[in-house]
């Protein structure tokens, strides 16, 4: 059944980029692409695709004003070193995250991993070892499909050098809904939720974590906990959207 849905999904991708050619029609909307672009989407779409004027500067979440640190990272202990997003949560980067996570298409990762291609120039990493993505449960690759971090990692790293491991690192228990928890209550189920498989050697390895959304940073938070239990050196994050919670 899994293999049949799978078989489904792509066949859908492959029929949606005969239907939309790359650099004619929005990926988001479907209007005609008038200038040629890298994103695959119309210019009123791109447009509201706007950088957070004031990121924290471990977690990136939008302050409102210069203010280095957010709430979160003032008061929990933060495993990860940095985070970049791309942008804020919110109305067309919303919409592309909705379709790639919940509407069957795998083809939004084209864009998703391009914005992050240019976000990545733009963090000032340390230079990174490895990049791996956040692993979903078993049960949710099933009803999905596909993990959409995974295929979101696979268009990002074209265009770098860069290593990556999908195995590393799996999800062993099945969460209750971030969406509804308080923060307190994100980050306790996200206890003992990550485990590092040791199929290969982080020891003093600089980790590029790649995600489609950060809101607390708990996710994060207990992945880089036991990256660095296993030895990495430091852990960054890279994400499309960031949830404004400040």
């Amino acid at each position: 059944m899994k293999d049949i849905k799978k078989f489904l999904i792509n066949l859908k991708n492959k029929f949606l980029d005969e239907l939309f050619p790359e650099n004619f029609s929005c990926y988001n909307c479907s209007k005609e692409i008038i200038l040629p672009n890298r994103y695959y989407l119309c210019e009123d779409c791109s447009s509201e695709i706007k950088p957070i004027m004031y990121p924290c500067k471990i977690c990136g979440d939008e302050l409102n004003s210069f203010t280095k640190l957010c709430d979160n990272c003032k008061n929990y202990k933060r495993y990860f070193d940095y985070v970049k997003s791309v942008t804020t949560y919110d109305n067309v980067a919303k919409d592309l995250v909705l379709k790639l996570k919940y509407g069957d298409c795998a083809y939004i990762a084209k864009i998703i991993g391009y914005y992050l291609s240019e976000e990545f120039l733009k963090g000032k990493y340390d230079l990174i070892d490895l990049v791996i993505c956040v692993p979903i449960t078993k049960e949710k690759l099933k009803s999905r499909g596909y993990n959409q971090t995974e295929i979101i990692l696979k268009e990002f790293v074209k265009y770098y050098n860069l290593d990556y491991n999908l195995e590393c690192l799996t999800c062993v228990n099945k969460l209750a809904n971030q969406t509804l928890l308080t923060k307190k209550e994100r980050f306790e189920n996200l206890k003992n939720t990550f485990m590092f498989t040791n199929t290969i050697d982080i020891k003093n390895k600089n980790i590029l974590v790649i995600d489609d959304v950060i809101t607390t940073g708990s996710t994060l938070n207990a992945i880089a906990k036991v990256l660095k239990e296993n030895g990495a050196k430091k852990v960054f994050g890279l994400t499309f959207c960031h949830t404004k919670i400040n």
